[in-house]
């Protein structure tokens, strides 16, 4: 935690690989000839306002996150995390994106502990109309910033509703911008 009062302002951009969520990651049109039914993320639907994960006391505030101008995922306020708004939201088929802190000036952030997330975990979603979508982890992979894995990140197969939460894991190098690994958190919607 020697760190936790060297953070840039970029953080999640350094979180994140440094890489943009690719250009295909949002859901198929639905067709004329077979309307999808509501689910959450279409236009008009209630949007995701917080996460829980009870067993490690993870509660956030969610809002939504952009790309800055170059192309990275611009963090969100310490104390809340974020998904990513141009992308899926959670419950959608696919892989929607919420990224948080591991810390702060102050000391420790609302990702702090997701390091300590383990399969079957369950991570729910309140959403603003208070639905509450039940996610269930399914691996925690901790992986090196130069490699981050983007497209099992980002990409998707459309077929499943994913969940992926980013927060900044391992050493912290001043010199080489801030934290150098990433835990990534893999979970599917089981309602």
């Amino acid at each position: 935690m020697a760190a936790a009062g060297v953070l840039g302002l970029a953080l999640l951009a350094a979180c994140g690989g440094g890489s943009s969520p690719p250009s295909g990651s949002a859901p198929p049109e639905p067709t004329a000839s077979a309307p999808a039914p509501w689910r959450p993320g279409l236009a008009g639907a209630p949007v995701p306002a917080q996460l829980m994960l009870p067993r490690l006391g993870i509660v956030a505030t969610l809002q939504p996150l952009h790309l800055g101008d170059g192309g990275e995922l611009v963090p969100p306020e310490y104390g809340k995390a974020g998904w990513y708004e141009a992308g899926l939201e959670p419950g959608e088929p696919g892989r929607a994106v919420i990224a948080g802190h591991v810390d702060s000036k102050t000391g420790p952030d609302v990702f702090y502990r997701l390091r300590q997330t383990r399969p079957g975990d369950r991570i729910r979603i309140k959403l603003a109309d208070r639905e509450v979508l039940t996610f269930v982890v399914q691996a925690v992979e901790v992986h090196p910033r130069a490699k981050f894995p983007t497209a099992r990140v980002y990409g998707t197969d459309g077929k499943h509703a994913d969940l992926r939460l980013i927060t900044c894991t391992g050493s912290y190098d001043r010199a080489h911008g801030g934290y150098q690994d990433n835990v990534v958190v893999f979970a599917r919607l089981v309602q």
